[in-house]
């Protein structure tokens, strides 16, 4: 009965194996080799110039339908699938997308039995600031057959396809190809101007930068702060070349410098405010004019570059020792002064005369 039930089996798996579609992962020419199957992961930068952080991506695998099982084996009797990993170092992905390869270990598991094994392939969304997790769900489609010389269970055939409505099966017969994460990131950038005939365009201009992320997102120690030539003055440090988000960081900024904070994930939100310069304690300038690439309220990372440009002008009008209370006795003086021209030109026009 035993060697019946074993025939059985191998006609089935043979059955199987003849029907299986051309776009497996991988094929055998030798029906005794276990096959251990792989999908690709694609990692991509949103902006040039920025910089991913790393990260490890892992893949999980949920038992779904067994079917042209020979011995009533049922979805729990599927064994476990150990999830897959992937890492990529800092900085490693690209704007077209930097590829790896993820196995997933099928070789060393013990099949109850022949039969076509479907799990549901997916990625755990972790939370680090500016990345978009793959929220694909896959079908892992794995063959199982017989193998009568060591009367073991072996994989024969493994697809990975994206889920349709095929009554047999549920998957299709295309073949994925795989998952896609990007990281967006942005730079800030804050310029300082100083206007009008009295600005003193040495002068360095305190300006407070805050920057906030999204709750339950995870971020770098700090971000890079370039630019500007303030080293302190004995009383006041010298600028800070990073910032934290989730806190506040002073800069001072005379005409024509800019600050850069890069490499900001999208998301995070920000506040740039410079002190109050317009009492006269502090130079008497006109009230700051702030030009920001974003217009709405809530100033937010998400493009390539943010920009604040902030103006301060001060400008007066020069005493020529002319007032308007005086203009009508100047304007007098001025119609006698011609009048008196003409009357000489006259004088000497009749002398030459005679």
């Amino acid at each position: 009965m035993r060697k019946m039930k074993k025939a059985l089996a191998t006609v089935l798996a043979a059955t199987m194996v003849m029907g299986m579609s051309s776009t497996a992962w991988a094929t055998v020419e030798e029906p005794k080799t276990d096959q251990n199957a792989s999908f690709t992961k694609t990692y991509k930068i949103t902006n040039a110039g920025t910089a991913n952080p790393e990260e490890t991506f892992t893949f999980t695998f949920t038992p779904v339908s067994l079917t042209e099982s020979n011995a009533n084996l049922k979805k729990s009797d599927m064994p476990k699938i150990d999830d897959a990993t992937t890492t990529f170092g800092a900085g490693t992905a690209t704007k077209d997308g930097l590829k790896q390869t993820v196995d997933v270990a099928l070789k060393d598991i013990v099949w109850p039995g022949v039969g076509i094994y479907i799990y549901d392939v997916a990625e755990i969304a972790g939370n680090t600031a500016g990345v978009k997790y793959d929220p694909t769900v896959a079908k892992l489609k794995v063959t199982v057959a017989y193998d009568q010389g060591t009367d073991t269970y072996y994989t024969a055939f493994c697809t990975l396809s994206l889920a349709d409505e095929d009554p047999k099966d549920g998957i299709t017969d295309v073949k994925t190809g795989g998952f896609t994460n990007e990281y967006s990131a942005g730079a800030l950038e804050i310029s300082k101007n100083v206007t009008g005939n009295m600005g003193d365009q040495s002068a360095y201009f305190k300006v407070t930068v805050t920057l906030n992320g999204e709750e339950g997102k995870s971020y770098a120690e700090s971000y890079t702060v370039s630019g500007g030539s303030f080293a302190g003055d004995g009383t006041i440090p010298a600028n800070p070349t990073s910032i934290t988000v989730g806190a506040q960081a002073d800069f001072y900024l005379k005409h024509g410098e800019t600050i850069t904070i890069a490499n900001l994930p999208y998301g995070v939100t920000y506040t740039v405010v410079e002190d109050d310069y317009t009492d006269g304690t502090k130079g008497g300038y006109d009230t700051a004019i702030y030009d920001c690439s974003d217009k709405n309220d809530v100033k937010i990372i998400d493009t390539a570059k943010e920009t604040v440009d902030i103006t301060n002008n001060k400008g007066v009008t020069v005493d020529t020792g002319i007032t308007l209370d005086s203009l009508p006795y100047i304007m007098i003086l001025a119609v006698a002064a011609l009048g008196m021209v003409g009357f000489v030109a006259k004088k000497r026009k009749e002398e030459e005369m005679f």
